[in-house]
C-alpha cells in the first residue's frame, strides 16, 4: 500500500517556496555560515543510519559543524525541512533553537535526541521535540532534507511552534547556511 501511494503521489513534491531559506526576507540575507557534515556531502544520500525506517534505520542523527558565524552573532537555531513530502508545505523534522555560537562547533551524531539536557529543542511538524530523520513514502523517490542554520542578533524566547519561531526569528537573522541530504526509500 505504501509503495501504491508512493508512486500515485510521485509528482506531487517540490514545495521549495515554503523552505524557510526562500521566504523572501530571509533570502535575501547572505548566507555565510559553511554547514557541512562528516558522515554526507551536501547534495548526497544520508546514512542509512539516520532513518527510522526498518531494518538499517537507527533514527541516529547525523554530525553537522559549522564555521564562519559572525561575531555579533548571539544564538544560533538549526532546522531540518523536507520539500517534496507529498503535502501542501515542506515538513518540519527538527528544530533546535539556544546554539550558543561562542562555545559551539558542531553537534555529534545521535546528539539530537528531546532527552539531550544541553539542546533546546522547539517543537516541529506535529509538535514533536527531537530530531525525527528522513522517511519518505516508499517509491516516491528521493527527498531533499534542508538543514538551515540562522545566526541571530539576540537571543529568542521559547516559540509554541515553528511558525511562530520563524515569525520571531526573521527580523533577527544576520546570517545562515544550508546543507542538503537526500534520503529515498525503494
Amino acid at each position: 500500500m505504501e509503495s501504491f501511494l508512493g508512486w500515485l503521489f510521485y509528482n506531487y513534491r517540490g514545495r521549495d517556496s515554503g523552505l524557510i531559506i526562500n521566504i523572501p526576507e530571509v533570502a535575501r540575507i547572505p548566507a555565510t555560515i559553511s554547514l557541512t557534515s562528516i558522515d554526507f556531502k551536501d547534495n548526497e544520500h544520508m546514512p542509512l543510519t539516520s532513518s527510522p525506517a526498518a531494518p538499517e534505520g537507527k533514527n541516529m542523527s547525523p554530525q553537522i559543524q559549522w564555521e564562519n558565524i559572525p561575531e555579533e552573532a548571539k544564538e544560533l537555531v538549526l532546522i531540518l525541512e523536507d520539500p517534496d513530502a507529498p503535502l501542501p508545505k515542506p515538513i518540519c523534522h527538527f528544530v533546535i533553537k539556544g546554539i550558543d555560537p561562542k562555545t559551539t562547533k558542531c553537534i555529534n551524531a545521535g546528539e539530537m535526541v528531546a532527552s539531550n539536557p544541553s539542546i533546546t529543542f522547539a517543537p516541529a511538524a506535529f509538535g514533536r521535540l527531537g530530531y525525527h530523520g528522513p522517511r519518505p513514502i516508499k517509491a516516491h523517490g528521493s527527498h531533499r532534507y534542508i538543514f538551515q542554520m540562522y545566526a541571530l542578533s539576540d537571543q529568542l524566547p521559547q516559540p509554541k511552534n515553528k511558525d511562530e519561531l520563524v515569525k520571531q526569528m526573521i527580523p533577527l537573522i544576520i546570517s545562515r547556511g544550508v546543507l542538503t541530504g537526500t534520503f529515498e526509500r525503494k
